[in-house]
């Protein structure tokens, strides 16, 4: 991935997102290094880079909104949620959440690589699947960058 690459995405992400549910918009610098420090994560790669150019997909890929109180709401305290109710592990940041669907996602930081990149891990919290003991953790993506490309359906030659 190349920094062309990703804005390529990122356009597709936000015209196909608008369509359907919109973008929060640009999260400067200072609301990123809050939720890293209140996570004790890093948000680095990709999503950082997300979080800073749309900040979060309305139903879906989630993080910071312009307007968020750091503390009280988005990827803090959606992964906050994903430790007190879904067994987080410690490294998980919880980057996609379709609750009515039941799916929620997790960057794993434990497996960041150095160029800030981190499997994005899926789970089946649907209560039907937990009360039959499944939660189906699954690895979905190498990377934020492809756990977008996967979802909306885009390739590489999408991208030039």
């Amino acid at each position: 991935m190349n920094d062309s690459q990703l804005q390529a995405l990122f356009k597709i992400v936000e015209k196909e997102a608008a369509e359907l549910f919109g973008v929060a918009g640009p999260v400067d610098e200072a609301k990123i290094d809050e939720a890293e420090k209140l996570l004790g994560l890093p948000i680095r790669g990709s999503y950082r880079e997300f979080i800073r150019q749309l900040g979060t997909v309305e139903e879906g890929f989630c993080a910071l909104r312009p307007d968020d109180d750091v503390a009280e709401t988005g990827v803090y305290a959606l992964t906050q949620l994903g430790r007190e109710k879904y067994d987080f592990k410690k490294e998980w940041i919880m980057v996609y959440a379709r609750f009515e669907e039941g799916m929620i996602g997790a960057l794993d930081t434990s497996q960041m690589n150095e160029a800030g990149e981190a499997p994005v891990l899926m789970m089946n919290v649907d209560p039907i699947c937990e009360e039959a003991g499944h939660t189906n953790l699954q690895k979905f993506a190498d990377s934020f960058y492809e756990a977008l490309m996967h979802y909306y359906g885009v390739s590489e030659d999408d991208l030039k």
